[in-house]
């Protein structure tokens, strides 16, 4: 008999249908759980862009987030998929 709490409840709930970009499922069925980081993603890459001659941003979407890192180095390559 299984007697693991985490891995009955992620059984009992891989039939939950969801639809579209709302991923709240995963931290409601227990599949996700964390904690505040110690440290601000955009505090560090600004503070590492600032300091480039060239920077890479991956999964650039529209560019918002990009944008407030400005001013970019000299040279700035972007992609999205």
């Amino acid at each position: 008999m299984i007697t693991d709490k985490h891995f009955l409840n992620a059984v009992n709930n891989t039939n939950v249908d969801f639809t579209g970009w709302d991923f709240s499922i995963i931290t409601r069925t227990g599949h996700m759980d964390s904690d505040m980081l110690s440290w601000s993603y955009g505090s560090e890459a600004f503070r590492l862009i600032q300091n480039s001659n060239v920077a890479l941003d991956i999964g650039t979407g529209g560019g918002e987030f990009l944008s407030l890192l400005q001013p970019f180095p000299r040279v700035m390559y972007t992609t999205e998929g």
